[in-house]
């Protein structure tokens, strides 16, 4: 697309006519594909459109369409993966150590927590009066 572009601006300059660097690079960026928005909003805001030619341009979508590439990458995904499988392996791991250790202590399934156990509650032996 770029070198297309560069070929018509060529051939337009050959001819005899002038067209302004600032001109190409406001075209270009406004006909670029929907997938370079991103980095065109961008490059509008933050860089300096006066003084930028179009190979800088192509540049820097060329090092944001390679950064996207990177993100689809097969072997990162998969590596991505096997980190998450690990996880939940360990994260099961620990659940399992913890319900094992559960009984004991303070606050666990198998102790009287609070509110819970004798003495404590309704009926019989309490105190109150209830059981005459």
């Amino acid at each position: 697309f770029a070198m297309r572009l560069n070929t018509i601006v060529t051939g337009i300059r050959s001819l005899g006519d002038t067209i302004e660097e600032i001109t190409v690079v406001k075209k270009f960026l406004r006909a670029v594909p929907i997938r370079f928005m991103q980095i065109v909003a961008s490059i509008e805001q933050f860089g300096d459109l006066k003084n930028m030619t179009v190979e800088e341009v192509v540049g820097r979508l060329k090092t944001h369409e390679e950064r996207l590439r990177g993100y689809g990458d097969p072997k990162v995904e998969q590596t991505l993966l096997l980190t998450h499988i690990e996880w939940l392996s360990r994260s099961k791991r620990t659940v399992e150590r913890d319900s094992s250790n559960a009984s004991r202590g303070r606050g666990g399934s198998g102790s009287r927590g609070r509110g819970r156990g004798r003495g404590r509650g309704r009926g019989r032996g309490r105190g109150d009066g209830h059981d005459v």
